[in-house]
């Protein structure tokens, strides 16, 4: 995806949460693809996802904020903010 190849980024997505429907992670990579694409209802999906797959994960935060960006986008400004603060208060601190 990086390299811009959201085409193959897209497939391999496909089939990576095809073969491991479990993984939250993976749903996660899959919504920052399709944000990246616009396609901001269908990241919605698979961060909804990740969350429900995952919801005490350490990471939750970036599911939330990545969310709060695909908000943000579809113009549901309350619920990017919700979502964006729902992401400071889970955020894991190192505190060592």
């Amino acid at each position: 995806m990086e390299e811009g190849e959201y085409d193959k980024s897209t497939a391999a997505h496909i089939t990576a949460t095809t073969l491991n429907p479990n993984s939250a992670f993976g749903h996660w990579c899959f919504g920052y693809v399709l944000n990246r694409l616009n396609r901001y209802e269908e990241a919605l999906e698979q961060f909804d996802l990740a969350i429900r797959l995952s919801p005490r994960d350490p990471a939750v935060w970036s599911y939330l904020t990545l969310r709060a960006v695909a908000c943000y986008h579809l113009g549901d400004y309350a619920a990017a903010v919700a979502n964006a603060r729902e992401a400071t208060r889970t955020q894991v601190v190192d505190l060592v």
